[in-house]
């Protein structure tokens, strides 16, 4: 359960005060400042705080979920409402909803996507490229991903909905259901199958698709099981990455014999990693 941080363009600050506990069980970044949530609820933030990262974040307990944008951050308490701190140039803070029911959060650039409990999905933010517009309207989905600019979402029936971006990510996005997990990057997406095929669309500059695994070997776990990264940065593609684990013995879904080696779906966003261990 203890952060270790590196990389960036300034290592100092965003070194600093990191924290040096243990029993973290979830961690997100933002391009020059991190949240940590600790095992008992509370927010842990460190790095840049210019726009009110560090200084604004949540005092009390209670938290089971965090998100970051750029410059803002949002948490998920345990009573289904959503907090936000950070900058406010998009409406990122004021903008965001009061009442309670929210089960899901995550954040793109300026912009942030949470999930009721009766399947519906709620963005506020940056709407300059229909962010907001473009979201879906009705219900049924059970997961949400933000990239940069763009935002998906996995409905309880394995399809999956795309809106925003500028890479033409809608057009790509793939159209058939059976669909089990979601990831985007900063201007592309990916999403597991069912029979363990990843499928990627939106930018391919830098082989975001092209360079995607084939074949069907791939299975994604729960959450705390995955040791995510995250970095958003404008200047800096973001990959989706495999990394090879041999799970435990288990009779949950996707486990398999002892020894076993399979991928794991997570999102990279680099420079900067942070990982929680």
């Amino acid at each position: 359960g203890r952060v270790v941080t590196w990389g960036g363009d300034n290592e100092e600050l965003e070194d600093l005060d990191a924290p040096t506990d243990a029993d973290y069980v979830a961690i997100a970044c933002g391009a020059g400042h991190s949240v940590a949530l600790h095992s008992d609820g509370r927010v842990v933030t460190w790095g840049e705080s210019s726009s009110g990262q560090r200084d604004g974040a949540p005092v009390d307990r209670g938290y089971v979920s965090i998100a970051c944008g750029q410059a803002h951050s949002c948490a998920l308490h345990k009573s289904g409402r959503v907090v936000t701190w950070g900058a406010n140039g998009a409406h990122q803070r004021d903008g965001a909803p009061t009442d309670a029911g929210y089960s899901a959060v995550a954040c793109g650039e300026a912009h942030t996507v949470a999930l009721r409990t009766d399947g519906r999905v709620v963005i506020w933010g940056s709407n300059r490229y229909n962010q907001i517009c473009g979201a879906p309207t009705d219900a049924g989905y059970v997961s949400v991903s933000c990239g940069l600019l763009l935002s998906v979402a996995l409905r309880d029936d394995g399809r999956v909905v795309t809106w925003g971006g500028t890479w033409g990510q809608e057009d790509d996005a793939p159209a058939d259901g059976g669909y089990v997990a979601i990831a985007c990057g900063s201007a592309h997406a990916a999403a597991l199958h069912s029979d363990g095929r990843v499928v990627t669309w939106g930018d391919t500059s830098h082989n975001q698709r092209d360079g995607a695994p084939t074949g069907a070997v791939f299975f994604s776990l729960r959450r705390r099981q995955i040791a995510g990264v995250c970095k958003l940065r404008n200047e800096h593609p973001t990959n989706v990455c495999t990394r090879m684990e041999a799970p435990r013995s288990s009779s949950r879904e996707g486990a398999s014999s002892p020894g076993a080696t399979h991928r794991i779906l997570l999102p990279c966003m680099l420079p900067g990693n942070i990982v929680c261990r």
